[in-house]
């Protein structure tokens, strides 16, 4: 199964993968061979600790590595297509106009305006064009929108 993500979001996460393996993990394999050179383990709370940090470590190393070995990564076209993953398109909501950028799953942060490929406003806008007006299904019901700019 791909994962799908922007080239910001693939660097973003080569970057993270990076930070761990070069200086996060070797920083906890030293906490971790200090603390064992305190002596007893069963009662030393920074060996459990450590170890415990290790462990999210090398976690989070082996779920960075898959998701960039299966990743499928986006480029958005050009602003005379259609709406699609990496696009930031602005909306027409009822007078206010609203900028979201389609994203892969992993990559979606609402504050930021980056939404999931996945989310109702993004399954409503994929394939548009400008000018088209769309129906985004909400909890609360529809909203309707117009789309204004691709880019």
């Amino acid at each position: 199964m791909s994962i799908i993500l922007t080239r910001e979001g693939f660097e973003k996460l080569k970057k993270e993968l990076e930070r761990l393996k070069k200086q996060d993990r070797p920083a906890v394999i030293e906490r971790i061979k200090n603390a064992r050179e305190l002596g007893d383990l069963s009662e030393n709370a920074d060996y459990a600790q450590a170890r415990e940090q290790q462990s999210f470590i090398e976690g989070r190393i082996y779920e960075l590595e898959e998701k960039l070995k299966s990743a499928e990564i986006v480029d958005a076209g050009s602003s005379d297509a259609k709406v699609g993953v990496g696009h930031t398109v602005e909306l027409d909501m009822d007078g206010k106009s609203q900028s979201y950028q389609i994203v892969g799953e992993n990559e979606s942060d609402p504050v930021a305006r980056k939404i999931s490929v996945n989310s109702p406003i993004a399954q409503a806008i994929l394939g548009k064009k400008i000018g088209e007006t769309v129906t985004i299904k909400v909890p609360a019901g529809a909203k309707k929108g117009k789309i204004v700019k691709i880019h």
